[in-house]
């Protein structure tokens, strides 16, 4: 089976993600879960079983991923991803090019919080 690499971007109300073939990088699904917090729906725009848009139970970001790597397992071709990136707000000079998250990561990008409050750091 392919693996697969899921990318995911969090705003304030929702939960966008693309997956990708991590051989090719071609983009095999995207969507995401909009209106967390109240009548939170998955769409998904674009998938190998198509297009469409469900209610979910997203209350918080976490319970949307859940909802997405829930639909990842069950998605005809997909499955759960080889590995996972998150797109940061802003990473200031230190963090401008793809970098493996660890906990000295997470405390160093946390002082960036005041430059966009809304972002969700996570992993705590």
């Amino acid at each position: 089976m392919t693996r697969h690499l899921a990318v995911f971007n969090a705003g304030s109300s929702s939960l966008k993600f693309g997956v990708y073939e991590t051989a090719s990088l071609s983009c095999v699904a995207r969507g995401k879960v909009e209106s967390i917090g109240s009548n939170a729906r998955l769409v998904i725009s674009k998938a190998p079983s198509g297009t469409y848009a469900t209610p979910c139970d997203a209350r918080t970001p976490e319970d949307a991923a859940h909802a997405i790597f829930q639909w990842l397992e069950q998605a005809p071709g997909l499955s759960a991803p080889a590995a996972t990136a998150h797109r940061i707000v802003h990473g200031g000079m230190a963090y401008r090019e793809t970098t493996l998250v660890t906990d000295a990561v997470i405390r160093d990008l946390e002082t960036f919080i005041p430059l966009a409050p809304l972002s969700i750091v996570t992993g705590k």
